[in-house]
């Protein structure tokens, strides 16, 4: 059918340009019975993918495959199922795509991310390996491999791969944030937060590297930068919970009650973290300094506390990192792995107490039990960070 095979043309054309947009249009007015459906399908599929719509991308993909027994067909339904955390199934694809093409470097970056997936580290790394045996400048390969490596617990040598890769590909970013975590993970933090703000500066605007950002920048005792980075989290995804809690407790630190409300607000109802978020909550209630705040706070639309300025950035590498005094011991804190990439969670909550109500003149705030002593906010959150640092240096069983 000409008319169909004009919009396969077409749909490629804007496919190829960038403009995914018109390009689903015309693909999607090939009908199914149509010849061209199929080549239709597999870009509908990988305008899908990047669209993070990878559930509607594997139908696509699935349905191709039927047709068509091409390698690469099964890369992209192994990637589709992949980015649903569907790793066993992934593998499988990887590994039919692998027996149709054996020679593919990036086939097997794929199958050891599958592998890694699910803990076999081993197997991963040797994927990785024979990927590079393959293709010595694949930088996706030695990129996996050294965090394969670091999840085995072999960090000398993944920081030998890490300073290969730098070499080859100065502008990995991928590379770089996973330079900041193996410092981070030693206990670098100067380089860490340098390493961070080298991946922000080129465009990164992930909440997971931001967050860790901050905590680099608390362990420096650099309380205004740390809070800029937490903020500049839950502004890249407003469903960081957990950068919620380390900007609620430094801005309570820094004295911006109704910013440290507004972060602690959003988690007031979060399993995990609502039960210090609440009490936060009430202790500035209880505050006549944050009751004298100017406006009624930041769900009444009023302006809240400006960040801090922390000025100029300094030279991060210069000096050494201060000593950090003992905190206050406290009750366990699962704080998610901050050295290690992971996808931040972001499930819905329900809708946030109105701090507004607790600020009202003459509203006694629900009681809830005394809080530890402690000598601030900070000052438990850092020493959930050192006890977390602590466990992560351990040596892996």
């Amino acid at each position: 059918m000409p008319r169909d095979a004009d919009a396969l043309a077409e749909g490629v054309h804007f496919f190829e340009q960038g403009d995914y947009g018109a390009a689903l249009a015309w693909l999607q007015e090939i009908p199914d019975e149509s010849p061209q459906r199929v080549d239709a399908l597999l870009y509908i599929g990988r305008i899908y993918l990047a669209g993070d719509q990878a559930p509607l991308a594997e139908q696509c993909f699935r349905t191709v495959s039927v047709h068509m027994r091409e390698p690469f067909v099964f890369f992209l339904l192994g990637e589709s199922l992949l980015a649903q955390g569907q790793v066993v199934p992934a593998e499988a694809a990887f590994r039919e795509a692998l027996r149709r093409d054996p020679t593919s470097a990036s086939g097997l970056v794929m199958l050891g991310r599958a592998v890694a997936a699910q803990g076999r580290h081993d197997e991963a790394i040797r994927a990785f390996e024979a990927a590079i045996s393959r293709d010595a400048k694949l930088a996706a390969a030695r990129f996996y491999l050294t965090d394969a490596l670091l999840k085995k617990g072999d960090t000398l040598r993944a920081v030998g791969q890490l300073h290969y890769l730098l070499q080859l590909a100065p502008d990995y970013v991928p590379a770089i944030a996973l330079k900041g975590d193996i410092a981070f993970r030693m206990k670098d933090y100067r380089q860490a937060a340098l390493e961070y703000e080298r991946a922000r500066a080129r465009g990164v605007d992930d909440a997971a590297l931001l967050e860790r950002l901050g905590h680099a920048y608390l362990a420096l005792d650099d309380e205004p930068r740390a809070l800029v980075a937490y903020d500049a989290a839950v502004t890249a995804n407003a469903q960081a919970w957990e950068a919620y809690l380390w900007a609620g407790r430094v801005a309570q630190e820094r004295g911006l009650p109704r910013r440290a409300a507004r972060y602690y607000q959003a988690i007031s109802r979060h399993p995990e973290f609502g039960a210090e978020s609440r009490e936060a909550l009430q202790e500035l209630a209880r505050n006549p300094a944050a009751r004298a705040a100017p406006g009624r706070g930041v769900a009444g639309g009023e302006a809240e506390e400006p960040l801090p300025d922390p000025g100029p950035l300094p030279d991060l590498a210069a000096a050494p990192a201060p000593a950090k005094p003992s905190g206050p011991k406290t009750k366990p804190f699962q704080l998610h792995e901050s050295q290690a990439a992971r996808r931040v969670t972001t499930t819905k909550l329900q809708a946030p107490l109105d701090f507004d109500d607790a600020f009202e003149e003459g509203d006694d705030p629900e009681p809830l039990p005394p809080p530890t002593p402690s000598s601030g906010p900070v000052a438990r959150g850092l020493d959930i960070l050192k006890n977390f640092l602590k466990q992560v240096q351990q040596p892996p069983r």
